[in-house]
């Protein structure tokens, strides 16, 4: 997804909740300094139907550092194997933590963080991050 030269990184989470705790979950994200129009965005596949974008003017795997350390430190815990990086941005999977109050449609399911930083032009990335259940 390209925006007038920017980065934008994508979480998505696929339960039964609420579009207002969604929206909660998703503003509560960290988010590198410098971050750039942030919106919740309508994103049919993801929990809640919403996903948060934003734009930031850092390299791929600067982003995606930032994301591993400080979602780390929150107790996100990240799906290194789903984890995909490269010039042109970046693809990462996280499970929530363990205190995260979500409530899944069934029983067993949980639901995980996903971010795609894409890159816009040489510097800036658009991130967009939802939530899906799995």
């Amino acid at each position: 997804m390209s925006m007038n030269g920017w980065f934008v990184v994508t979480a998505v989470v696929g339960v039964a909740m609420a579009q207002g705790q969604v929206a909660a979950l998703l503003r509560s994200l960290p988010r590198p300094p410098g971050s750039r129009s942030v919106n919740l965005v309508r994103l049919g596949q993801a929990l809640g139907r919403q996903s948060l974008v934003y734009h930031v003017s850092l390299q791929p795997e600067q982003a995606l550092q930032f994301l591993q350390e400080t979602l780390g430190q929150q107790g996100y815990r990240e799906r290194s194997i789903n984890t995909l990086s490269g010039p042109w941005g970046f693809y990462a999977v996280f499970d929530l933590p363990p205190t995260t109050p979500l409530v899944t449609s069934t029983p067993g399911q949980t639901v995980i963080l996903v971010y795609r930083g894409t890159v816009t032009t040489p510097g800036n990335l658009l991130i967009q991050a939802w939530l899906v259940r799995e």
